[in-house]
């Protein structure tokens, strides 16, 4: 929907500070900000908390049954029972444990309420990462 606006692809899915740029289509505001109150205030409060659940729901169910599904993105507790009703697990990636016990600077990114199956450090390269993932889900 951001990109549809015409906010640029690296203010929407680059590093942080692309994300905190000002822009002036958003009247000096950041893609973050837009994000952030298009999924919150907008998407869950004025529109349906259950909203963005049934989007992804709607989408994972014309997929196969035998696929493996990656949601990259959780923010809310519904979110992660929507997971775990269909038999997932719930990973946090994180690039360090201080990334981890930061403080939200908005409620979407309060993870503290979320409860997670497991938890990895992302502080090596891909295959490391990839490595620390399998071996994860060959437990859950």
């Amino acid at each position: 929907m951001a990109v549809a606006l015409g906010i640029p692809e690296r203010n929407v899915y680059g590093n942080a500070d692309a994300k905190a740029e000002p822009l002036a289509l958003l009247g000096g505001k950041s893609a973050r900000w837009a994000l952030q109150t298009l999924g919150t205030q907008w998407g869950r409060m004025c529109m349906d908390s259950e909203m963005w659940v049934r989007a992804w729901s709607g989408r994972v169910n014309s997929l196969f049954d035998d696929e493996m599904i990656v949601a990259d993105d959780l923010r809310f507790p519904n979110e992660v029972a929507e997971i775990k009703r269909r038999g997932g697990l719930v990973i946090c990636v994180v690039r360090s444990m201080e990334d981890f016990s930061r403080q939200p600077q908005h409620e979407s990114e309060d993870f503290g309420r979320l409860v997670f199956d497991g938890t990895l450090i992302n502080n090596g390269d891909f295959q490391r990462l990839e490595h620390a993932t399998l071996s994860l889900v060959e437990l859950g």
